[in-house]
């Protein structure tokens, strides 16, 4: 089945209720074929805008959730953020508005950040922000980093394959049970 009718199908279901519009559309070809037509033109378009903000490795961590990513607000970028090791990893709760924002380091690369939930063995909820970024000492990997260090009981410092599935699915909106604890955003 092609995701684009699985991400229109979703719309009529949840976002938009389209009770006067919805028999016209699938009774009268001619119109349904028109709004397929908008709105693939709609959803290339949001891909244009988006690939032109982020970096095609942070489009693919959204797997296909383009009407997550059109949501996405910018943090503005403060020199505080960098610690002195050069790494984007002073960043506290209270910088961030949302559960997932973006922003650009000084060099003009962009970068993702999460607020992760840590639920550890339903005794302790802990917030912590971590950072989604290319580090430049390093030829320009993809790694993780945050203010906190408990990111690293799931995460690699130095993204590998694993880290992409988790981060995947937790910013599709899965609840994740990892060694004792729940992961969510």
């Amino acid at each position: 089945m092609n995701p684009d009718y699985d991400i229109l199908y979703y719309i009529f279901d949840n976002y938009i209720k389209f009770d006067d519009i919805e028999p016209i559309l699938f009774i009268n070809k001619y119109f349904f074929k028109n709004f397929i037509k908008k709105y693939n033109d709609d959803l290339l378009y949001t891909r244009q805008v988006i690939s032109s903000k982020l970096s095609i490795f942070l489009i693919n961590l959204f797997s296909n959730n383009i009407l997550k990513m059109r949501e996405l607000n910018e943090l503005i970028f403060s020199d505080r953020f960098i610690d002195i090791t050069g790494c984007i990893k002073n960043i506290e709760l209270n910088d961030i508005n949302d559960s997932i924002m973006y922003s650009y380091d000084h060099y003009g690369n962009s970068f993702l950040i999460i607020k992760l939930n840590i639920n550890i063995n339903n005794a302790r909820l802990v917030q912590t922000p971590i950072i989604i970024y290319q580090k430049y000492s390093i030829h320009y990997r993809w790694c993780i980093d945050s203010i906190e260090p408990y990111f690293t009981l799931f995460f690699n410092r130095i993204i590998q394959y694993k880290d992409i599935v988790l981060l995947t699915e937790l910013i599709g909106g899965s609840i994740l049970k990892i060694n004792n604890c729940t992961l969510w955003i």
